[in-house]
């Protein structure tokens, strides 16, 4: 038994990656037979408790848990999964579980709550006190990382624990459509939290130099005094007329709220998988994302999809753009395409055997 322990999961949505990747990897654990549970909380991050009819037959839903309700959840597992550092109850108390427990395998994911933007002074010292508790604890713990650039960019306080390295799955479903080429008009979207680490700021100064482009910005603000910054920004470039906040958007709309766009961005000071990366090309559309992300590999298959966070490459990449045909529109996307497809595999072929391992050892215990 696989149990899974997340703060948000199905039907929520409103948290983004994280529960888009454990809804993927649940799919993996039944198409190879593997008997799993989900605990997670039974409302969305705004708060909106979850529609009993649209709940899991896999997945627990719990409003308020206690050290109590995971001994008993943790009884009949043979692999943990904890995916989340900082939640009071999805993240301390199922470790503080663990207390009444050994012999258990633990994979523990912070899921970028290591990396440098996330970690604050207080946050630090709380981290410190979780390492000591993990020290002590006569479970087999182990720690998940994203992938090598995770590893590395990550703050280094659990290096001395085992860890293991497999990316987050991808949907797979490709947008049928036969050409999604959105040339003319010029228009240039973002789809995301409004959030400082964002840097949508990046993108707005740009277009003084597009003189075409319009710029759509898609998503909810988590951050509402950075968006009134954001707002004063385009007031002060005078682009009230080319760029528009577009409100939020879930998986029921954002395949038309994409139609219309010629390229999708990603000006991210920093991100440690952005499921909207896949997204953008499961639409089939041209992507431009900063070195931020981990996915420089890209640039193997199609030059100039990940840039520095540098003016100059941005604007030559986004004329380039502008001045493709449909049929060389349609030449990229589907060298972006191939690298979709090649990286989809080997990530289903790494979680497959990373867990196998983990449920192998623990028969060996």
């Amino acid at each position: 038994m696989i149990v899974v322990v997340a703060p948000y999961f199905d039907p929520a949505y409103k948290a983004g990656g994280p529960i888009k990747s454990l809804k993927m990897v649940c799919q993996l654990f039944q198409q190879q037979g593997w008997e799993y549970k989900v605990v997670t909380r039974d409302y969305d991050i705004d708060g909106q408790t979850l529609p009993e009819a649209n709940r899991r037959s896999d997945t627990e839903y719990v409003r308020k848990p206690r050290i109590s309700f995971y001994r008993n959840a943790f009884k009949e597992a043979d692999v943990i999964w904890i995916n989340s550092l900082y939640s009071l109850p999805f993240g301390l108390l199922p470790l503080l579980a663990l207390a009444s427990f050994s012999g258990k395998q633990v994979l523990l994911s912070p899921r970028g709550q290591l990396l440098p933007g996330a970690v604050s002074y207080s946050k630090k010292l709380y981290l410190k006190l979780v390492k000591l508790g993990l020290k002590r604890s006569k479970n087999d713990i182990t720690i998940h990382y994203t992938n090598e650039e995770d590893i590395k960019k990550s703050l280094p306080i659990f290096r001395s624990f085992k860890h293991r390295v497999f990316n987050n799955p991808i949907e797979g479903n490709i947008n049928d459509t036969s050409t999604s080429a959105s040339l003319k008009p010029f228009t240039i979207a973002f789809f995301g939290r409004i959030a400082p680490i964002k840097n949508i700021e990046f993108i707005i100064s740009l277009l003084t130099d597009i003189p075409e482009a319009s710029f759509q910005i898609h998503g909810t603000a988590e951050n509402t005094s950075y968006k009134e910054s954001l707002v004063q920004l385009i007031r002060e470039k005078k682009l009230d007329d080319r760029v528009h906040f577009m409100g939020a958007y879930d998986k029921t709309n954002f395949a038309a709220k994409f139609e219309g766009v010629t390229v999708g961005v990603i000006p991210s000071f920093s991100e440690n998988f952005c499921h909207v990366f896949f997204e953008i090309i499961e639409q089939r559309k041209l992507v431009v994302a900063s070195d931020g992300l981990p996915w420089e590999k890209v640039n193997a298959y199609l030059p100039n999809t990940v840039l520095p966070l540098q003016h100059e490459p941005w604007l030559r990449r986004f004329q380039h753009i502008e001045a493709l045909t449909d049929e060389e529109y349609r030449e990229e996307q589907q060298k972006l395409l191939d690298f979709y497809g090649n990286f989809n595999q080997s990530v289903k072929n790494e979680i497959i055997d990373n867990f196998t391992s983990l449920i192998q050892h623990t028969h060996e215990d």
